[in-house]
């Protein structure tokens, strides 16, 4: 008789979860994350521990939705295999969701002037500041004006003229946001006479942000 082997049923790698991190999610964006299990006796059944972040729920595995709102949230999931009695693993996953990147504006920018130096900022909100920003491909500014990285608009406008045109802003997060936004400006032949607001809009705020704006005359 042989005894230097097993005798039973090779049960096989135990139950494991195999997912080590939750990809970023970006609130009010749809967001989906596969979770993976190996081992043990499939098929397996995912569930929750504790509240989802607003807005996600894990269904058979796949978590998905849409973020309310940003922040780092724990994601702890269970997974339980069909074995009986069943095998079962937990962890808790690190989800963060980043505040959304928008172009904020102005939506019409100040108004400029023929031949008069011109300065305006384009801002933006949500995202990791720094910004950086550009214009989009096919886009221009009035002659003789043109878009910092840092949003500032500049110059002496050579040319009565309206336009619109696309801004790019990129944030410096390790897995950067892009946003664009279309806005307008005017550049018109002569400076009132009377006393004039130039402004014809202002930026976007967001929710606890410090916000600031010039208005001109």
């Amino acid at each position: 008789v042989d005894g230097g082997r097993d005798a039973g049923v090779d049960a096989g790698p135990p139950l494991s979860l195999v997912t080590e991190l939750l990809e970023p999610a970006i609130e009010l964006l749809p967001y989906t994350a596969t979770l993976s299990a190996q081992g043990g006796t499939p098929p397996y059944r995912f569930r929750v521990t504790q509240s989802l972040p607003q807005g996600l729920r894990l269904d058979d595995g796949v978590l998905a939705g849409i973020p309310a709102e940003p922040g780092a949230f724990l994601v702890a999931v269970e997974v339980q295999d069909d074995a009986s009695p069943p095998a079962i693993v937990s962890a808790g996953y690190e989800l963060r969701v980043r505040p959304q990147l928008r172009v904020a504006g102005p939506l019409t920018l100040v108004d400029g002037y023929k031949g008069h130096s011109y300065t305006e900022t384009v801002s933006a909100t949500g995202g990791t500041p720094p910004y950086h920003f550009a214009l989009a491909p096919g886009s221009q500014l009035p002659a003789n004006l043109t878009l910092s990285p840092e949003g500032r608009v500049s110059g002496t406008p050579s040319a009565q003229e309206e336009l619109e045109f696309w801004v790019v802003v990129t944030d410096s997060d390790p897995q950067p946001q892009t946003a664009t936004r279309k806005l307008s400006i005017k550049i018109s032949a002569n400076v009132p006479l009377a006393l004039t607001i130039a402004n014809q809009s202002v930026p976007d705020g967001r929710a606890g942000t410090s916000y600031q704006y010039t208005l001109r005359v």
